[in-house]
């Protein structure tokens, strides 16, 4: 069985995928079965940790942000 952190997996499916996170470890590393009930409770609880300390990763931030339609942005641009 090929040693791959937790962290790397749930990376790789933050970046690749739209299904939920048992679907894709059950596609991407069935080697992993015995495994995915302790990976579950560690993705709920990273997420529950998140919210609660509203820790957020930029792509995260992107895709939540809700700009205004009109008139001007809030935001001074920091990255040129």
């Amino acid at each position: 069985m090929k040693q791959t952190i937790f962290f790397e997996l749930y990376s790789l499916y933050q970046n690749s995928s739209l299904n939920s996170f048992d679907e894709w470890l059950e596609f991407r590393y069935p080697e992993h079965e015995r495994l995915f009930d302790i990976y579950i409770d560690i993705q709920s609880e990273y997420e529950t940790l998140k919210d609660e300390y509203i820790f957020y990763l930029l792509m995260t931030f992107l895709l939540t942000l809700e700009l205004p339609t009109k008139g001007t942005f809030p935001f001074d641009e920091v990255l040129g």
